[in-house]
């Protein structure tokens, strides 16, 4: 009878580390493309939110009218910004105050620049970009960089019968920067929208012959006035884990933007402001793109709940 010829263990002890050596370098010769895959996925996706948060910025200051930025370092809360931006505004417009009698018989009162300013307090839109406070996200405490937006309250406790006649929105307060305040802020976008990473939005000049664009600062010389428009640049950061950071790759990406306010004073002729504020007297840039920092934006759209219920005091 034949005898049958077989492997030896040796030899398939051999065969086998072979093909281990082989699928380890046809992983290793995938890795790189794996790699590649999972930074240009994480890279897009910070691509699409930041876009998205210049997109809601751009879009909510279009077609403002009176515009006014601020950082927390100038002015400490939102109801100082508001309140440097109504007095912008009186001081642009030469508001003074309107007596309350006119001739030899009593008429209801005109509103004064305090009423103006409450106008202004009440009607105008903020926006403010919280590089400061820790939010929440899936449980994990630590992620800054928010949009937040002030909500417009009717206040109920004024009677028809005796206001001017603009709409009564509650009064600005520093809830409006409180998102745990529901009745007063919210955050823009929703929570879920920006994920697992912390941001910070800088503002800086638009006009790209006016900036040194490694500082974000005005070059020597130059100022910046509203027909220049306003750039921004968001940035995204590394992602935390277990309570510290941890750094990935894709996760630090830059998106820039700009902002063209087109019926801002000086920014065209329009028409619709004819003594409208650009206030950046108390604006820091450079402190923008800090993460402990707050910038609020604060500006007054057309219409009867923006610019026309404010001069609707002046009538």
């Amino acid at each position: 009878m034949k005898k049958i010829k077989g492997f030896t263990l040796v030899e398939l002890i051999i065969v086998m580390a072979i093909l281990a050596i082989l699928m380890t370098a046809i992983m290793q010769m995938f890795k790189p493309i794996r790699e590649t895959y999972v930074d240009a996925t994480l890279y897009e996706n910070q691509r699409t939110v930041q876009n998205g948060m210049i997109q809601y910025v751009s879009e909510s200051m279009r077609y403002a009218t009176n515009l006014g930025l601020y950082t927390s370092d100038k002015k400490s809360t939102v109801k100082d910004a508001v309140d440097a931006f109504a007095d912008a505004y009186i001081d642009a417009n030469n508001i003074v105050d309107i007596p309350a009698v006119v001739g030899p018989t009593p008429e209801p009162a005109k509103p004064n620049a305090t009423n103006t300013k409450e106008a202004i307090e009440r009607c105008a839109e903020v926006i403010i970009i919280d590089n400061k406070t820790a939010y929440s996200y899936n449980h994990v405490n630590g992620w800054r960089g928010r949009i937040l937006r002030r909500k417009f309250i009717p206040d109920t406790s004024y009677s028809d019968g005796t206001d001017p006649t603009y709409k009564k929105y509650k009064a600005i307060t520093n809830d409006a920067e409180d998102p745990d305040k529901a009745e007063a802020c919210r955050m823009a976008l929703g929570e879920a929208y920006y994920g697992d990473r912390s941001y910070t939005m800088a503002f800086f000049c638009g006009d790209p012959t006016k900036v040194n664009f490694q500082t974000k600062s005005l070059l020597s010389g130059e100022t910046w006035e509203a027909k220049d428009g306003i750039g921004l640049t968001v940035s995204s950061y590394s992602k935390l884990g277990g309570g510290s950071i941890v750094t990935e790759k894709g996760a630090n990406v830059k998106t820039e933007g700009d902002v063209m306010c087109k019926n801002l004073a000086g920014a065209s002729d329009h028409g619709i402001s004819k003594a409208g504020v650009f206030d950046i007297a108390d604006f820091n840039p450079t402190a923008s793109t800090g993460m402990g920092t707050k910038v609020y934006i604060v500006y007054l759209n057309p219409g009867e709940e923006g610019l026309e219920a404010v001069r609707s005091v002046l009538q």
